[in-house]
């Protein structure tokens, strides 16, 4: 008689344990990475610093980023994508909210929101399958492609441009003529190796302000006159910074973002484009978190901004 060899009980327990935790550890080292994606919330201020609030709070769109107010200052458009579900910004759907962050509502995939003048269009980018910058309805119908070599479309005042980068330069697009034009010329032109997003327009429409990666791989915030390099450029700070740019409706100033030696973690500093002197700390913010991604109200009275906590390493 052949004996029935039977399976090893302990041995088979031990491979259940043994799996079981395996299977418990991916899940919290998975949990863990998740939890270490920083995860940035709009907030809003007035423009002297005070009622600083956050206003979106959404369960699974968690991190959020490039606000952009409505011309009437009622609504607010910004990208937002799920980073607690391990999801990085190339995911990012696009979302408007009312001013106090009620009603938020998905208009499907895209980044970089910009309003037109008139409030009834957006211009957004695209990461795929078809990438570039693009214009749909503000309720999120109509999606057409501008410029496959785009990136970061924003309207301009007048409502009849769109400027983005496209690689190293800046470009113009007339959306009557369906026409693009490159503004980066003469001692300007191969200046840069890139043009970083969410570039902002003048309030009079007669400049443009971005950051650019030169061909030596050092960073500068810049602005130019929108009818070409040649007519007006400068330099504005020189140095790392976050791309997003906020010009002040008054004309006067620009906030942007970089990191502050003393805290080390990323700021909101002002340029006052009229005055001489270094960037500063915008009043009003909080320190104790990295803040970033910044736009004006229509009116200059209060400021959106993304703003999350630091991994415990950096607190």
């Amino acid at each position: 008689m052949r004996r029935i060899r039977r399976p090893l009980q302990g041995f088979s327990l031990l491979a259940a344990v043994f799996l079981a935790s395996t299977i418990l550890a991916a899940t919290i080292l998975a949990s863990t990475a998740a939890a270490q994606i920083p995860t940035p919330k709009l907030h809003v201020m007035n423009a002297d610093g005070t009622s600083l609030r956050q206003i979106i709070a959404m369960k699974d769109y968690n991190a959020q980023g490039s606000p952009d107010w409505s011309p009437d200052g009622k609504s607010i458009a910004f990208d937002a994508w799920r980073a607690s579900a391990g999801e990085r910004a190339g995911t990012a759907h696009i979302f408007t909210a009312n001013a106090d962050g009620s009603k938020p509502r998905d208009l499907g995939p895209g980044a970089m929101p910009s309003f037109s003048p008139d409030g009834k269009q957006i211009a957004f980018t695209s990461y795929g399958p078809q990438r570039g910058v693009f214009v749909m309805n503000a309720d999120g119908g109509d999606r057409r492609l501008v410029d496959a070599e785009g990136w970061s479309g924003h309207w301009s005042p007048d409502g009849k441009r769109l400027v983005y980068g496209m690689g190293g330069d800046v470009a113009v697009h007339d959306l009557e003529a369906k026409t693009t034009r490159t503004v980066l010329v003469g001692d300007q032109s191969g200046r840069y190796r890139y043009i970083y997003w969410n570039l902002c327009w003048s309030p009079d429409g007669g400049r443009i302000a971005f950051k650019g990666q030169l061909n030596d791989e050092s960073y500068e915030l810049a602005w130019t006159a929108a009818a070409g390099s040649d007519k007006g450029f400068k330099v504005l700070y020189t140095g790392p910074t976050d791309p997003d740019l906020a010009w002040h409706p008054d004309g006067k100033q620009l906030v942007f973002s970089m990191r502050d030696p003393m805290r080390k973690r990323p700021l909101l500093f002002e340029l006052r484009l009229d005055e001489d002197r270094p960037a500063r700390l915008l009043i009003g913010q909080p320190l104790d978190r990295a803040n970033l991604n910044c736009d004006w109200s229509p009116d200059g009275k209060r400021l959106a901004f993304c703003s999350h906590e630091l991994p415990q390493s950096q607190e």
